[in-house]
């Protein structure tokens, strides 16, 4: 089948939609021209429908009824495709932990890439105590296996 939109009298576009449903149910509703929301058209000639075959016939058979011209529409109204996602570098994170939940740290998330940094005077950032050798660490997220390009 064919799906068609139409115009009502009031240049409004008409046409079949499952909403919120997810698929579940499809309805016909209303879009003004300046306003990206819908809202569906109650009447018992386009009742709620589950399936996108049955809405569309009956708003086909509505339309004609009421004398709304099909809306084709221009190559500008459609919108362009999304932009394809740019490949983004992990963010890289700073913590700074003692030498024994360094240890830990690393050996509990070998998801990561850890860096030392300076060591120094310090509060660790995972168990909490102040030491005197606590090391800043850098640390990102390590790539998965094939997602290089």
């Amino acid at each position: 089948m064919i799906y068609s939109e139409y115009l009502d009298e009031n240049a409004n576009l008409v046409f079949v939609s499952s909403g919120i449903s997810g698929g579940k149910v499809w309805m016909t509703v209303r879009q003004k021209p300046s306003q990206k929301g819908t809202h569906r058209i109650k009447t018992k000639y386009l009742p709620i429908r589950h399936s996108m075959d049955e809405a569309q016939a009956d708003l086909d058979t509505y339309a004609e009824k009421k004398g709304w011209q099909k809306h084709e529409p221009a190559a500008e109204e459609k919108p362009p495709p999304p932009p394809a996602p740019k490949p983004s570098a992990p963010e890289e994170k700073t913590i700074s932990l003692c030498p024994r939940c360094l240890v830990n740290f690393t050996d509990a998330f070998p998801i990561y890439r850890v860096v030392k940094g300076e060591t120094g005077k310090g509060k660790c950032g995972h168990c909490g105590k102040r030491k005197d050798d606590v090391t800043t660490c850098a640390y990102t997220r390590r790539e998965k296996a094939g997602a290089a390009a």
